[in-house]
């Protein structure tokens, strides 16, 4: 680990952050990743198979970052329905035992499915939430005229 990275996860004063990534419902999120890494103490992508790209120039800095247990990238070893979410599912579990009662988790998905696993990192205790990254579409009102003749 980086002296760098060992003072921002040191510092008594930060509520360490994680965030968990399902690459497969938000492919669009890989866009958002330096400035992820740069919110979050430790980021962890979950992907069964994608298709998502990153531009050569980041190379460089993602390699620091994984080489500093930063940035976890995991391909499911079997693809299918709900790969990604059950290797979210794990690695929220195996972090929740690993990091201080104060960490926050926050996952990025659209499947509200994980929303379960929010409500298990709080039943134990640990501040969680579940971020969906499609745009809320606006409520169309209608309204009806009528004429009397």
């Amino acid at each position: 680990m980086t002296e760098d990275a060992q003072n921002t996860n040191q510092n008594s004063n930060d509520v360490a952050r994680v965030l968990l990534i399902d690459l497969e419902n938000c492919p669009n999120q890989i866009h958002q990743l330096q400035k992820n890494l740069e919110q979050f103490s430790q980021v962890i992508i979950c992907y069964a198979q994608s298709g998502a790209k990153i531009p050569l120039d980041w190379l460089m800095p993602l390699s620091a970052t994984v080489n500093a247990n930063k940035l976890k990238i995991f391909r499911m070893a079997n693809v299918g329905k709900n790969a990604a979410d059950f290797g979210i599912c794990f690695f929220a579990g195996a972090l929740m035992q690993q990091l201080q009662q104060e960490t926050y988790f926050v996952i990025i998905s659209n499947d509200t499915d994980l929303d379960h696993v929010v409500n298990l990192l709080k039943s134990q205790g640990r501040s969680a939430e579940r971020v969906g990254t499609k745009k809320e579409e606006k409520p169309v009102i209608v309204t009806a005229t009528t004429s009397l003749s």
